[in-house]
């Protein structure tokens, strides 16, 4: 109870417990026997930002303690926030494997640099996509400052896991 932070709520009954503390709860009765995997299964679903943002830091915690855990969820930010490696299934078929960033690298997905540039009060954004954001991003800020544009933000936005996976299940489909 005292590694999941319900130490103090021991004496509660189940019905008291907020949907985190069961959350919580569900992870205690699965380690009591100190098992080498820990299955969970949509372990966030359902839980306020606060209580999944818990429940996703004891995962991590468990991870680097040398848990073995198997984390099966439909939120894919959340599983690229805390799995190290990740397998996509549709039709009962595992159909890509990899961490998060290889299987984004082996689907060719891309970067979007974004620099927001001025001149003469005008604002104006140039967006390009690529494998390649530092190179990029230095070639866009070289071309804006030789053309003598103020840069007011910039901003690289990685593939997400949610690209892939669409990607990769309608690659599937055809």
């Amino acid at each position: 109870m005292r590694l999941v932070g319900l130490e103090n709520a021991m004496n509660r009954s189940y019905e008291e417990y907020s949907l985190g503390m069961r959350a919580r709860l569900a992870i205690a009765r699965a380690l009591i026997h100190d098992p080498p995997v820990l299955f969970l299964d949509e372990p966030t679903i359902g839980l306020d930002p606060i209580s999944a943002r818990e429940v996703r830091e004891l995962v991590r915690r468990l991870k680097r303690e040398g848990k073995a855990i198997l984390f099966t969820s439909h939120n894919l930010w959340e599983v690229e926030e805390v799995c190290d490696r990740v397998g996509i299934i549709s039709n009962g078929r595992m159909i890509i494997e990899g961490s998060p960033r290889d299987i984004k690298d082996m689907l060719g997905l891309k970067y979007v640099v974004e620099v927001e540039v001025q001149l003469n009060g005008r604002v104006e954004t140039i967006r390009v996509e690529t494998t390649n954001p530092a190179d990029s991003l230095r070639r866009v800020i070289n071309d804006a400052e030789a053309r003598g544009l103020n840069i007011i933000r910039v901003r690289i936005n990685e593939p997400s896991l949610e690209e892939a996976f669409v990607k990769v299940v309608k690659n599937e489909g055809e």
